[in-house]
């Protein structure tokens, strides 16, 4: 068996997520920026898998045709011949009319069998009449369900090639033919034939032709007889003894009605055909009808503890399992599906045909089966099964015999009397081991098989063994492996017929089954959410529940339970009721404090699909913000999306007044400033849905009137005017969430010596937390006499909210955040419009003082230029060139005259977002969240694949970045070594060193930033304000040029590169000077696309546009082994980020107001995988300091938000190195640092004695360093 960890995910507990490589999750590969904007769920077309028309046989006609003592004309009785007629002798029975009458009963006692409830009606030698009488009123009786029509023509001539069957006339004197048009006519549909005699291939093709012509002549026979021949042809179903042309067979041995036998009694025909023809088994004709008789020592049919139903349970299993692995789907849901009735009469068919072709005869049937149905190797199995029960039975009864004969009433000093009571109850019977092999045999299946290996044809014996106690637990666990290989298994396992099964042993007591059966309800639902009524309708909606807040179920059963809560929980009113009488949400705090990943990320969707209405969420408000608002710190970005989407889904629909709604807008906007796109998305979907309500409006609208807030300096007509106010309203930077107010820290303007005005306060370089003072301008409470302060704080929240996604790197939800405060903005007050054109003179002066982000919404959105190949001039190879087409940009004025137009449009109730009233659900789900549909299909496909993620700190990571390192095969690191050892010798001859290549851009830009592959020959530039490139040094030549996407006057000032050790996952990480980090994929290719992008230093985001600060400084270096990135610039702290989990995790303080010029880290020996690498960082700041901190220092505490920051380190060693600003950094190796400044010094540190070892005067200014 396989080992449970290969098939289910490993949820570690307080971990970060685990992914190899980084930002190489699959929503960093499907979507850009790894935000799901908009999903189109590609699940596959719904099967049809349930059984469309659930029938029944209620009306049973039995019209047996034998004239008893009297030959039919044309057929002559051989002797000895078979005489058995429904296991009775008809010349042993006395009187014919008896006679008859008890072959009739019999006949109907065996029917009965396998449909006890219906109506049986005999027609025992009939004439016409009597037989058109019998089937109309059995139509009549049946309505709309299946009529079955049993014929035995044994004591009539042959049918007629015109489709006549025989009966008698009233006086039995001749033979009356019945055509089968008529009957067609009196039973309707749906019916099904059982055809006992002669010739019966010529019955079924008239048949089948007369129900065609009748299709084609429509319903006109059918008006005034209230029978419906629509479908005759469907149907009808027909069971026939033998072909066209065969007989019966006569062999003593068996009896006359073999066909009915097989069809009626196929257990007791088996035991006696295969008795007969086997060496071993040889048991007496008596001792099997006592066998099957039902009502003995051998048991029932329905006992499967006793013979007889071991043996019917191994039959029904064989059959089933031979029809589906012959018979198309279509076929085997409507034959052996739709009706009980049919579906054993059919597996009686496939007996009847086994044992009727070792007679020389071939039974029909309407519609055809497949040939080869009596070659099937599973009929060996039964035999073997067969052959094992009747030689234990066989031995059984010879020790009863030799019981019965001993004498005194001992033998060997035993109580005969005893044991004769203990034979008679079967002790020594010893089961079966047909289920416990197949089951083997599926095992195996499930080890090497796949869907392109066809499906496991032991899938029907799974489903009988579920009715085993004993194998009832190893049967479940293979069926949810089964279920676990895709959608296709799935509905493999409901086309067998598993669905009531599993419904209804979800309500078993059996501990040991709730795990197993609750991770196939997962997969079942996600194939099939309408399964969510067969749940709903039984009540067994508490089951998952109740097993999430289960401390001491499986983990993996735990998850499948949330994750099924979720899918019942979606779009269900019925559900939600039920959950919130039943204290549903306690079950979900408890998941959601579990600290197990993927529990939690279940646990907050489903919760997030409770959301209570109107009337009774208030009452969860408290505990809802208790249980959710921690986990919007989660290191897992999948988990903060999940809170940020629940809290969405139940505050964000209609306006919530009082303290809930400061509390939502202060998650929304640590959401806004998360680092993850997937969080943020999420919050501007919370932010889209509040602002547009009718009562935010409103609110807004009041204050305004009341001299609160002024919006009339932005009511304009020009767009550009509600740029500026969104970037200059509310400061950008860290929340102080306890006063909700803001530091002003984003809008500073540098002094003229590089550094930040004095008396500033900076996020991180206080030594102590204390609180912020609340800034004046900010706290709305100051100036809203009679308003509520929740209220207006709650609005200040959800406009620097707003402010903050308008400067989203993610181009989606910066333009639509700048159209929804548009819509806001220029909204005509109530106390009527003012005077707008002062404000259309003032917008071009405000336009000049600060740089609209209308260029950062409009360069983040513009779309990526076509890509062009060039080659160098005599360059060795000859690439086909492209050209590239140009790229003109719109002018200023073109700029304007766009926004205008869309701000009008807006205005006018164009495209742009529109105000909604409370119950307004088309307005408020214009931007809807897709982020349900991608997890539920996410979580399936992670469960397909078998195995976890791997951890980026585990072996398998290093040993890729120790590949890295090596970069190639061994043979060609040989040969590598071997040509760079023969150009190090030729290079010594030469006195001056020529360049290896000339790269020249012909589309110009000066490079503000290189950096080389490791694995390829490819190096990245960064030039100009926007542009990317990629060239290929071996050729020479620019195979790849596109934009970054950062705004106007600000420029891209560091690239690295990462997972270098993966061939086909590795990064590209530009960081410009306005603060952003964007990771590009596939930059060699003509599909480049961003992974990811943040604000690396969301402090410094307004000063990189600024005119005179466009050639600020942004450092940026990537830690491999801790998938870390430290990242510093125009702002005295620096930010370390963890990748994997899309979060700061520290900062570090310069404990200067100067900027960061310069900053390393001793990545060195990096691609070893050392966990100690990467933990000493140096920083050179504007004013010549030097700063060594270690990250080792102090436990690392994640900050609440993914945009905010972590404990502030000190530095372990500061000093003034030089007199002026420190142009690059570079920690060597073994402790060594070497820093260059513009005073011309350039220095050697020993770091671990924190002194200088060596000072190097250059007597000219330092603008760059390189190492060797």
């Amino acid at each position: 068996m396989v080992p449970e960890t290969q098939r289910q995910p490993d949820y570690d507990q307080d971990e970060a997520p685990k992914a190899t490589p980084f930002l190489s999750e699959h929503r960093h590969r499907e979507f850009p920026h790894g935000a799901v904007t908009s999903y189109d769920c590609r699940r596959e077309e719904k099967t049809d898998w349930r059984t469309k028309d659930k029938m029944k046989t209620v009306g049973v006609a039995l019209v047996t045709c034998l004239n008893i003592g009297v030959n039919p004309p044309g057929q002559v009785a051989s002797t000895p011949c078979a005489r058995l007629e429904c296991w009775l002798d008809p010349k042993q029975g006395g009187e014919p009319a008896k006679t008859l009458e008890a072959i009739g009963r019999r006949l109907q006692g065996q029917y009965e069998r396998w449909q006890p409830r219906a109506k049986y009606k005999l027609g025992l030698d009939p004439h016409p009449e009597e037989v058109k009488r019998l089937a109309i009123n059995m139509r009549k009786l049946a309505k709309e369900d299946r009529v079955l029509f049993h014929y035995n023509g044994h004591g009539v001539p042959k049918p007629t090639p015109n489709g006549e069957i025989w009966v008698f006339n009233k006086q039995y004197t001749q033979y009356l033919p019945l055509s089968l048009y008529d009957l067609q006519c009196w039973l309707g549909t749906p019916t099904i034939y059982v055809f006992d005699c002669p010739a019966t291939g010529v019955v079924v093709d008239c048949f089948v032709q007369f129900a065609e012509d009748r299709e084609k002549e429509g319903d006109r026979y059918s008006q005034s007889s209230d029978i419906s021949f629509k479908h005759l042809h469907k149907d009808s179903i027909i069971l026939g003894a033998c072909d066209g042309s065969g007989s019966l067979p006569v062999n003593p041995d068996f009896p006359a009605d073999l066909f009915t036998s097989c069809i009626t009694t196929p257990i007791k025909m088996a035991l006696r055909w295969f008795s007969n023809k086997s060496y071993l088994a040889k048991v007496s004709p008596e001792l099997i009808d006592e066998i099957c008789s039902g009502d003995g020592r051998f048991g029932k049919s329905s006992d499967r503890k006793t013979p007889l139903g071991e043996l019917n349970w191994i039959f029904t299993a064989i059959t089933d399992t031979i029809a589906w692995n012959m018979l198309p789907r279509d076929m085997f849901q409507r034959l052996f599906r739709q009706d009980l009735m049919v579906a054993s009469l059919f597996r009686n068919f496939l007996l009847a045909e086994r044992i009727m072709r070792s007679a020389d005869c071939r039974p029909v049937s309407h519609p055809r089966l497949p040939p080869g149905s009596h070659r099937h190797p599973l009929w060996e199995a039964w035999d073997f099964a067969a052959e094992t029960c009747l030689v234990q039975i066989q031995s059984l009864e010879d020790d009863h015999e030799a019981l019965i004969q001993g004498s005194g009433g001992h033998v060997a000093g035993m109580d005969v009397h005893q044991e004769l009571r203990k034979r008679d109850k079967l002790d020594g019977f010893r089961p079966s081991t047909f289920f416990s092999e197949q089951l083997t045999a599926f095992e195996v299946w499930l080890d090497f098989g796949s869907e392109e290996r066809g499906a496991p044809e032991q899938l029907p014996i799974v489903l009988q063994v579920l009715l085993s106690q004993s194998h009832r637990l190893r049967a479940l666990k293979l069926l949810a492996r089964f279920v676990a290989m895709g959608r296709w298994a799935t509905d493999l396992a409901l086309s067998v017929g598993i669905f009531p099964y599993v419904l209804k042993l979800l309500q078993s007591p059996t501990v040991e089954l709730k795990p197993v059966l609750i991770e196939i309800w997962s997969r079942i639902l996600y194939l099939d959410e309408s399964c969510k009524g067969d749940l709903l309708k039984d009540n067994c909606q508490n089951i998952f529940v109740e097993y999430i807040s289960n401390e001491n179920g499986k983990v993996y059963g735990r998850v499948c339970a949330a994750f099924v809560t979720a899918l019942l929980l979606n779009d269900s009113s019925q559900m939600k009721s039920i959950c919130i009488e039943n204290k549903t949400f306690d079950s979900l705090s408890t998941g959601i404090s579990s600290g197990v990943v993927q529990l939690v990320l279940w646990s907050l969707l489903a919760l997030a699909k409770l959301k209570p209405d109107s009337e009774h969420i208030m009452s969860f408000r408290k505990p809802f913000f208790e249980t959710v608002t921690p986990h919007l710190g989660s290191s897992h970005p999948d988990i903060r999306a999940s809170a940020m989407y629940c809290i969405s889904e139940w505050f964000c629909n209609k306006w919530v007044y009082g303290p809930s709604f400061a509390e939502v807008t202060v998650a929304l906007c640590k959401g806004a400033e998360d680092a993850s796109p997937l969080v943020r998305y999420e919050a501007f979907i919370g932010v889209h849905r509040l602002c547009m309500c009718e009562n935010v409006q409103r609110e807004l609208a009041r204050l305004d009137t009341n001299g609160v807030v002024d919006y009339d300096v932005i009511r304009t007509d020009d767009s550009a005017s509600v740029v500026h106010m969104m970037a200059s309203s509310v400061p950008q930077g860290t929340s102080s969430f306890g006063s909700l107010t803001f530091s002003p820290t984003a809008r500073e303007v540098l002094s003229p010596d590089g550094t930040l005005p004095q008396g500033r306060r900076v996020p991180g370089n206080e030594r102590t937390q204390q609180e912020q003072k609340p800034e004046p301008n900010h706290d709305l409470s100051s100036s809203s006499a009679g308003v509520d302060s929740s209220i207006l704080n709650g609005l200040s929240s959800l406009w620097h909210a707003l402010q903050v996604l308008a400067t989203d790197p993610v181009p989606d939800i910066s333009k639509r955040s700048v159209e929804i405060a548009s819509s806001l903005v220029l909204k005509p007050s109530s106390s009527g419009e003012r005077n707008v054109q002062s404000v259309r003179e003032e917008s071009p002066a405000r336009r000049r003082q600060s740089p609209g982000l209308r260029d950062r919404v409009d360069s983040g959105s513009r779309s990526s230029p076509r890509l062009s190949l060039r080659r160098k001039k005599n360059s060795s190879r000859d690439p086909s060139p492209t050209p590239e087409p140009s790229r003109s940009r719109p002018s200023r004025d073109e700029k304007q005259h766009q926004e205008r137009n869309q701000v009008r449009g807006v205005r006018s109730g164009g495209s742009g977002p529109r105000s909604v009233n409370e119950n307004d659900q088309q307005g408020s789900d214009a931007v809807k969240s897709e982020l349900f549909s991608w997890f539920v299909d996410e979580f399936v496909r992670e469960q397909d694949k078998g195995v976890s993620n791997a951890s980026p700190y585990s072996k398998s990571m290093a040993f890729s970045m120790d590949s890295a390192v090596h970069g190639r095969p061994k043979s060609q690191k040989e040969e590598k070594k071997k040509e760079n050892k023969k150009m190090s010798r030729e290079d010594e001859k030469l006195k001056i060193v020529d360049p290896v290549v000339l790269l020249q851009s012909e589309s110009g830009g000066v490079p503000t930033a290189l950096c080389f592959s490791v694995n390829e020959p490819y190096l990245f530039v960064a030039k100009g304000a926007n542009d990317l490139s990629v060239w290929d040094y071996s050729i020479g030549s620019e195979v790849n040029m596109f934009r970054n996407g950062n705004p106007e006057r600000s420029c891209v000032s560091s690239l690295e590169i990462l997972n270098i050790g993966n061939m086909d996952d590795w990064l590209l990480c530009a960081s410009s000077n306005d603060g952003v980090v964007r990771c590009w994929r596939d930059v060699t290719k003509s599909n480049v696309r961003v992974t990811t992008s943040f604000h690396a230093l969301p402090e410094v985001s307004a000063l990189a546009v600024h005119p005179a600060h466009s050639a600020l400084p942004f450092k940026s270096i990537f830690v491999h082994s801790k998938g870390q990135l430290i990242c510093g610039g125009a702002a005295p702290i620096i930010r370390v980020w963890d990748l994997v989990r899309e979060q700061s995790v520290q900062t570090l303080p310069t404990m200067t107001s100067s900027i960061i010029t310069a900053l390393s880290a001793d990545v060195s020996a990096d691609l070893s995988g050392d966990q100690e690498v990467g933990s000493l960082v140096v920083a050179g700041t504007s004013c010549g300091m030097i700063n060594v901190y270690d990250l080792r220092v102090g436990s690392i505490a994640v900050s609440s938000m993914g945009g905010g920051g972590g404990e502030n380190f000190a530095p372990i060693f500061s000093s003034q190195g030089h007199s002026r600003a420190v142009v690059d950094l570079r920690l060597v190796r073994h402790g060594i640092m070497v820093s260059g400044s513009q005073d011309g010094e350039a220095k050697v540190w020993d770091v671990r004695k924190c002194q200088v070892i060596r000072t190097i005067n250059t007597e000219a200014p330092i603008h760059g360093m390189g190492e060797y």
